[in-house]
């Protein structure tokens, strides 16, 4: 028999006005500055409420669900607080004695829960960003502006929005990256991505960031992702063991940090993966939170020093080409130079409109190398 429960019952509004229509469907949940990805499914707004699969509620706030099947009650807890969920009666009891009535429902096996109601009782403040159809709750680990939260998080909210879009020709991603930065042509560069309103991943060399330090903080203040290239870019050096490898990649990451407050797991080790990053090299770099990274559109904008723009943008125009066939998304590898800096316009401009997108990679995706190894 279910236990009897002494409590206040408290009648909740079920509506933030403020909330999209019915009709606007498929919100995004940010949780102060992380993007929430769902598969299967998704937030939903209905009668002006936001409902979250409790799966990924509990998740997105680092916390943990406990299910009594007897009871049919489902315990939320973080910390020192919990809630507990009465699917059947529709009632949430939190641990300080209140009763929350409110709806939820059952969609595709998935319990659906009241976000704004739930989020607060656990220290969130929620609102609404109605341009990017964002639902937002932060607590005091949040310090920066919606304006700057949607530029941070654009490529996310492209990548999240399109995951679940039957639109295949939407769906057209490709990415452009520059190693052995920052240098002379980093800002060159900055302004062709931000005329194309694109986004690009820099894998930066500490010995490059300690000539250009500005730099690296306006890579990041553009919305653009960062990437670790390491120290010596010398074959032997690199190379010697897996734990030289690792330690050139903790050396440049410690220097990223110094200079803009945070790090990367994201790396292209010098001259590709292929050969020389065997298991035993990969193994060390899994095993230290690395995500490997190559590419498979090579510019060649690397071959010599006088190669000419117009060289650059027929070499990557030909091969996107080919992966396009293959529905394959581009990853272009091209050096900070001046050639390069020269060709990104064009080569910009051949993408956007042929229908891509173009974005930085992201900190969380799998990697995609020479030796498909995703982890």
């Amino acid at each position: 028999m279910r236990k009897v429960i002494i409590c206040i019952l408290i009648v909740i509004s079920t509506s933030l006005t403020i909330f999209a229509e019915d009709n606007y469907n498929k919100p995004l949940i940010v949780i102060n500055e992380d993007l929430i990805y769902y598969e299967n499914i998704s937030p939903q707004i209905k009668c002006g409420t936001t409902f979250l699969p409790i799966k990924m509620f509990a998740t997105s706030i680092n916390g943990i669900i406990k299910w009594d099947e007897e009871e049919d009650i489902a315990t939320i807890i973080k910390g020192d607080k919990k809630v507990e969920i009465d699917f059947d009666n529709e009632i949430i009891i939190t641990n300080d004695g209140n009763c929350i009535i409110c709806n939820m429902y059952v969609e595709d096996g998935c319990l659906m829960i009241p976000f704004k109601s739930i989020a607060s009782y656990f220290g969130y403040t929620v609102s609404y960003i109605e341009s990017e159809n964002i639902i937002r709750a932060t607590d005091n680990d949040s310090v920066i502006s919606d304006e700057s939260l949607i530029e941070k998080l654009k490529n996310k909210i492209f990548k999240c929005r399109n995951k679940n879009n039957n639109n295949k020709e939407e769906q057209k991603i490709a990415y452009i990256t520059f190693d052995d930065g920052p240098s002379l042509y980093t800002q060159d560069i900055l302004k062709s991505l931000k005329m194309y309103n694109s986004n690009a991943t820099f894998f930066v060399l500490s010995s490059s960031i300690k000539k250009y330090p500005d730099e690296l903080e306006k890579i990041v203040e553009g919305g653009h992702s960062i990437g670790l290239h390491g120290v010596s870019h010398d074959v032997k050096q690199i190379y010697k063991s897996p734990v030289s490898l690792v330690t050139e990649m903790q050396n440049d990451s410690k220097v990223v940090m110094s200079k803009i407050g945070f790090t990367s797991n994201v790396i292209r080790t010098p001259y590709g993966s292929f050969p020389y990053m065997t298991k035993e090299y990969r193994d060390a770099c899994v095993s230290e939170g690395y995500r490997i990274w190559d590419w498979n559109v090579d510019s060649k904008d690397a071959l010599g020093k006088n190669i000419k723009p117009s060289i650059i943008i027929k070499n990557v125009i030909q091969q996107v080409q080919e992966h396009e066939k293959n529905k394959i998304a581009p990853i272009i590898l091209m050096h900070e130079t001046l050639s390069s800096s020269i060709a990104l316009p064009q080569i910009l401009n051949y993408l956007t409109k042929n229908g891509y997108k173009v974005i930085a990679i992201d900190y969380n995706e799998d990697p995609v190398n020479f030796w498909n190894d995703s982890r």
